[in-house]
């Protein structure tokens, strides 16, 4: 009898030990790429911050070559003392900027981040290499 009750607690826990290995099997993946999704997210937010300070930066300016030349200050490695961007953005690419004065819209900057990621568990649906692009419209106010 003892011996049919050992067995039986055996079984209920070797079945507890596959069911946990089986789900870790499927959690850790799904996590991993929770984290490439976040860090997405992240250097798209940075993105838009990075245009809005370039097109106020070249909003404020009187002409088109100025205000190409503050944008690209605005940029973080630009800036005093220069801000570094992540590891996971490999480039950070200015446009040259539209500058409409006869429009209500002035000046236009074109951001392009270039973001490549390595996902920790190489899956066909994740890409290796997303491009984020943002373009930011600001009234012209240094006219």
């Amino acid at each position: 009898m003892s011996n049919d009750a050992t067995m039986k607690r055996r079984n209920n826990l070797g079945q507890e030990l596959v069911a946990v290995a089986v789900g870790l099997l499927v959690l850790i993946p799904v996590v991993l790429f929770l984290f490439d999704i976040a860090a997405f997210g992240l250097a798209n937010q940075m993105a838009e911050t990075i245009a809005k300070d370039a097109v106020r930066a070249a909003a404020n300016q009187s002409n088109a070559a100025d205000a190409q030349r503050a944008a690209e200050k605005a940029l973080p490695e630009n800036k005093t003392p220069p801000q570094t961007l992540p590891p996971w953005i490999t480039s950070l690419k200015l446009q040259p900027i539209v500058w409409n004065v006869g429009d209500a819209i002035g000046a236009s900057v074109s951001l392009t981040i270039v973001l490549k990621m390595k996902p920790p568990v190489p899956l066909p649906m994740i890409p290796q290499e997303g491009t984020i692009n943002v373009v930011k419209k600001e009234r012209i106010v240094g006219i």
